[in-house]
């Protein structure tokens, strides 16, 4: 999970410019704060013509990694140990965190 701003964007490797909130809305954007899913992009992934906020499947690309990301870090913190897989139960304690899933 990406917890602080990296050097890199996370779509192209080039040096980012830029934060991405993963989720939309005041409650999903606190959350995602909370938890740490924010992605560093270059201005170009972040507002260009390829961008999160101008492309929807850029945008979605994006909220299904914050998912992943999320359901991971959910199941590490929950047994304390890395679980390669994404259960049922990480995925709807998503769901029940965000009121919605992405993948």
């Amino acid at each position: 999970m990406i917890t602080q701003f990296d050097e890199l964007c996370v779509i192209c490797n080039k040096p980012a410019t830029d934060h991405h909130h993963i989720f939309k809305g005041v409650k999903q954007r606190i959350l995602a704060d909370e938890d740490g899913l924010i992605l560093p992009l270059c201005k170009e992934h972040h507002q260009g013509n390829l961008s999160v906020h101008n492309t929807k499947e850029m945008n979605v690309l994006c909220q299904i990694i914050g998912q992943l990301a999320w359901e991971r870090d959910y199941l590490i913190k929950k047994y304390e140990l890395p679980f390669d897989d994404l259960s049922t139960e990480c995925r709807t304690a998503f769901m029940e965190r965000y009121s919605k899933g992405y993948l």
